[in-house]
């Protein structure tokens, strides 16, 4: 019988296969049901065409398993969010304090940690399925009027804890504020000693995972000079504003009259949001701070970055200990250029070069076009109404074409796409909901977001003028 797929999350671009294969790891080994007090196990689970999936069958069983354990544990999700950020923890740790002489053991106990963690890899995307609405329909029920609910719930759905993203925001502020002192601050000494420490403290955030480059000094002036551009006095009033989120929260709460439920809710709902952006960054600075050494087993095993990315967890460890099977080498090209990798709990298959297109034919029907649609429905994240031009964003190098005013139009958001976020003047995706990266991004930022849209960069096209409404959550082409 053959399997019906769900896509659960798109990027752009596969994520190494290295990474899918920590998941498929997880699954395996059967780690995901004791996080959800369950017996729940995965069994289909795939990477195809840029996108993760999982069966329907699958998807209806995992939201299930998580609605009950809410339902027999409102804490359910606190307690996994704290223990999954141990993990965080680990690897952040990990990252720190990195020797070449490291070398095997340190990959080893990475890649292990990464299989802990990437455990409960969807479970944001599961958990913004239904628990979001619950509260939704709380501020509902206790404000009909549509722009404020926005508004209580940008703040409700504020991180108190900062991710690297707004501490690395922070820091360009105060670089920026620094550089409005003195009229020829792409010289002056002050400024490039901060830009150099900022560089120090956030360089990964120019990298999403195992592809990307870790900012550079050019990045950071740019930004400088794009962050100039705007009124800084406005941007010190929203940063203090940020660090009076929890004075906000409790008028909110009183204003609402909430009680301990919808407290939970809250808490439930930030601790995702926090967990799931930071573990994000911080595999990314695991990445950068491990780089010499996987350069150093690359240059070993004469292979590439790209090669090493495409390995399997259980092909890293074997070459660590019997040496690596140069047979293998171009299977792993093969797999960089493209592929399809398949999990069928407990077996994992992975078709390269004409098995895979092959696959891929069957698997993916031609799309229809959707360009005769005019507007579009998704979740107000960050209220706001624009006008602008589309910019379609697959990619990082897409991110780079972004020009300021522009409204950036993608399948999801990531840390790497935060400088391109900066120019634009809204943020439209198709994936995504309260918690996503997107909505924390623009609530950070204070510009509009709609989420949710589903067919967003398929409906859209470069330059085509659109209506950003964040009120109402509608993008409409003009």
């Amino acid at each position: 019988m053959s399997i019906q797929w769900e896509e659960v999350a798109r990027r752009g671009k596969n994520h190494a296969l290295l990474l899918i294969d920590q998941v498929a790891e997880a699954y395996k080994r059967d780690l995901l049901g004791a996080t959800l007090d369950s017996d729940f196990k995965v069994q289909h689970f795939r990477q195809l065409a840029q996108a993760r999936w999982l069966s329907v069958q699958d998807m209806n069983g995992y939201v299930a398993a998580m609605k009950s354990g809410i339902e027999n544990d409102a804490q359910m999700m606190l307690r996994v969010a704290a223990k999954r950020n141990l993990f965080v923890s680990k690897m952040r740790n990990l990252g720190s304090d990195v020797k070449v002489s490291d070398e095997p053991a340190k990959l080893l106990e990475f890649i292990e940690l990464g299989v802990q963690l990437w455990t409960t890899a969807y479970h944001y995307i599961i958990f913004n399925k239904f628990y979001p609405d619950l509260l939704v329909a709380r501020v509902a029920a206790k404000e009909p009027d549509l722009k404020k609910q926005n508004q209580y719930l940008a703040t409700l759905f504020e991180l108190p804890e900062p991710t690297d993203a707004r501490l690395e925001k922070n820091s360009l502020l105060e670089i920026a504020l620094l550089a409005s002192e003195n009229e020829n601050w792409k010289t002056n000494q002050d400024v490039a000693a901060a830009v150099a420490e900022h560089l120090a403290a956030f360089s990964h955030l120019g990298m999403y995972y195992y592809w990307g480059t870790p900012y550079s000094e050019k990045d950071i002036y740019s930004r400088l000079e794009v962050l100039l551009s705007k009124n800084l006095g406005e941007e010190v009033k929203v940063k203090e504003a940020q660090e009076k989120v929890n004075e906000a929260t409790l008028e909110v709460f009183d204003k609402l009259k909430f009680g301990d439920e919808e407290k939970l809710m809250v808490a439930n709902l930030r601790a995702w949001g926090q967990t799931a952006n930071y573990a994000d960054e911080t595999y990314s600075f695991a990445v950068h701070k491990l780089t010499p050494l996987i350069k150093a087993t690359c240059k070993e095993w004469s292979i590439s970055w790209n090669q090493f990315a495409s390995m399997r967890v259980s092909e890293i460890a074997n070459s660590f200990e019997n040496g690596f099977d140069e047979k293998l080498s171009t299977e792993l090209s093969a797999r960089f250029v493209d592929h399809a990798f398949i999990f069928n709990n407990p077996r994992v298959t992975i078709l390269a070069g004409r098995e895979f297109e092959k696959y891929k034919a069957a698997e993916l029907a031609v799309e229809e076009s959707l360009h005769h649609i005019t507007e579009l429905n998704g979740q107000s994240v960050c209220p706001g109404k624009v006008t602008g031009k589309a910019r379609i964003v697959l990619s990082l190098e897409d991110a780079d074409t972004l020009q300021r005013g522009e409204i950036l139009v993608a399948p999801s958001t990531f840390p790497a796409y935060v400088p391109a976020m900066e120019r634009s003047a809204a943020i439209v995706t198709n994936e995504g909901g309260l918690l996503c990266h997107a909505a924390i991004v623009a609530r950070e930022i204070k510009i509009p977001c709609v989420v949710g849209t589903k067919i967003g960069t398929k409906v859209f096209r470069n330059g085509d003028l659109i209506e950003v409404d964040a009120v109402n959550g509608t993008v409409r082409k003009l």
